[in-house]
């Protein structure tokens, strides 16, 4: 109601899931890591399970929106240090697997 106060506009909820494929993307893509920290507002719109092999999610129960992509810091929670190890792990594996695809297409 307030964007259409505001706006004029109402808000198309199905517009994400029509563009992007919604919940099935796991037929459409791959090597994608969904993180969510637990407080955040906006992890109930999120990915919070894995939904293929290579489309992981991880959810970092004390946390709020996206500090695992802030700069570490000594006093992180122990989840956070947790999820960037499991991140990089991912990235890493990734970029192996994408280095031979290269030279070889």
């Amino acid at each position: 109601e307030s964007c259409m106060a505001q706006y004029g506009l109402w808000p198309d909820t199905n517009l994400v899931a029509e563009r992007y494929g919604g919940w099935k993307i796991a037929k459409l893509a791959s090597r994608i890591l969904f993180s969510n920290g637990a407080l955040d507002p906006w992890a109930a719109g999120g990915v919070t399970k894995t939904l293929a092999p290579e489309l992981p999610a991880v959810v970092i129960p004390e946390v709020g929106h996206h500090i695992d992509l802030f700069w570490s810091r000594p006093e992180d929670p122990p989840g956070v240090r947790q999820a960037r190890g499991l991140e990089k792990r991912w990235i890493q594996k990734w970029i192996a697997e994408a280095s031979p695809e290269r030279r070889s297409g």
